[in-house]
């Protein structure tokens, strides 16, 4: 989505658009790092216990 925005409308924006989208990149890659991490230590416990159980 973000690449067909700068390749539609990067003439559009007078501003610097690669550097807008730079930061949206950035910034939705920090908080899908962190949400990940917080998923994964929560569910890694409980899928050993049943993988343990069923075994």
């Amino acid at each position: 989505v973000l690449s067909g925005i700068f390749v539609f409308f990067s003439t559009v924006f007078g501003g610097n658009i690669k550097a807008l989208l730079a930061t949206i990149v950035s910034t939705n890659a920090i908080v899908e790092m962190i949400i990940s991490a917080l998923v994964t230590f929560t569910l890694i416990p409980t899928l050993s216990k049943l993988n343990r159980k069923l075994s």
